[in-house]
């Protein structure tokens, strides 16, 4: 995902999450690369998931926040 690689980033994290549903981290990754392609909605359905399941986590707070900003619900 760093690499710019937000497509297989996607399939990684899904195939973490048809695993192990309640993988709060794939979720995350899920709505960083849903970011990157420009699916806003969903990545902040993703992120919004991993929040549900681990709230504590400044990180996924943060990088909801730039989704609403890019989302232009700042």
């Amino acid at each position: 995902l760093q690499e710019g690689r937000a497509e297989p980033a996607l399939h990684v994290a899904d195939r973490q999450l048809a695993a192990s549903p309640e993988h709060a981290d794939a979720w995350h990754l899920r709505g960083l690369a849903l970011m990157q392609l420009g699916r806003l909605p969903e990545a902040l359905s993703s992120i919004d998931q991993a929040l549900h399941l681990t709230p504590g986590v400044s990180f996924y707070h943060q990088n909801r926040a730039e989704v609403l900003v890019l989302m232009g619900r700042a």
